[in-house]
């Protein structure tokens, strides 16, 4: 320990190596894979089952939400590194969500204006609804 409190460099490199391997092979997506695929060894045995590819992908929009929930708060706390990072989790299940691309626009923003965007987005949500209603 007192090595590595001298060591800042050395500390922060293993930790940037800790943080990129969790990133690649630990997430709840991989974690809910694993998963499935030992229930699937346990079915094989007994019955064939064959793959599931739009069980897959479901999966995968419905982690790029969760994701998504995660990067909402973390701007909001003007955490923007960590917004940053779980942003590119939730692309990597789903590039194709449009809200992915709004998140990475108001990372480019000052923080200070973001009391100013959200009240004119819940003017617009309510604006919607009196429209809807119309």
């Amino acid at each position: 320990v007192k090595y590595y409190l001298k060591n800042e460099k050395e500390r922060r490199e293993i930790a940037k190596n800790g943080w990129k391997k969790c990133m690649e092979n630990y997430t709840p997506y991989h974690r809910m894979l694993n998963v499935f695929n030992e229930i699937e060894k346990e079915n094989q045995k007994r019955v064939y089952i064959t793959y599931n590819k739009k069980f897959e992908l479901e999966m995968k929009k419905n982690y790029c939400k969760y994701y998504l929930y995660f990067v909402k708060a973390f701007i909001l706390a003007g955490n923007k590194k960590f917004a940053f990072n779980t942003l590119i989790l939730a692309q990597k299940n789903n590039p194709l969500n449009l809200k992915l691309y709004l998140y990475y626009m108001l990372l480019i923003i000052p923080y200070s204006l973001y009391s100013s965007l959200i009240s004119a987005y819940k003017k617009l949500k309510q604006f919607k609804k009196v429209i809807y209603n119309f």
